[in-house]
């Protein structure tokens, strides 16, 4: 297309021979801050999540068998379905899949 620059900023500091100066260049691009920094607080709001739940239930029980367990039942399902979900995605159409599950996605 006329008048669109035909290399990116990300491109053009790999060109420069900066391997750190690529991150350093995407964060000079505000979407991508933006994006990158509401990542970061999902993220962080889930880890402290995985860890208020289980100390919840040890203040409330005091049992470590009962938070062991909150723990293992958090963890257990992507740990025994990930690989069969594996197996399922790659056969399916990944540009299909992205919308739809970019559609159920919080």
């Amino acid at each position: 297309m006329p008048g669109l620059a035909t290399t990116s900023p990300l491109s053009r500091s790999h060109e420069k021979g900066n391997g750190g100066g690529a991150v350093l260049e995407a964060l000079r691009i505000r979407d991508f801050r933006l994006l990158w920094f509401a990542r970061l607080v999902s993220m962080l709001g889930s880890w402290l999540l995985v860890v208020a739940v289980p100390a919840y239930l040890f203040t409330l029980t005091g049992s470590l068998v009962a938070t062991g367990l909150t723990l293992a039942a958090e963890f257990l399902p992507p740990v025994l379905l990930g690989p069969i979900a594996g197996v399922l995605v790659g056969r399916w159409d990944r540009p299909c899949l992205r919308r739809r599950v970019a559609g159920i996605r919080p």
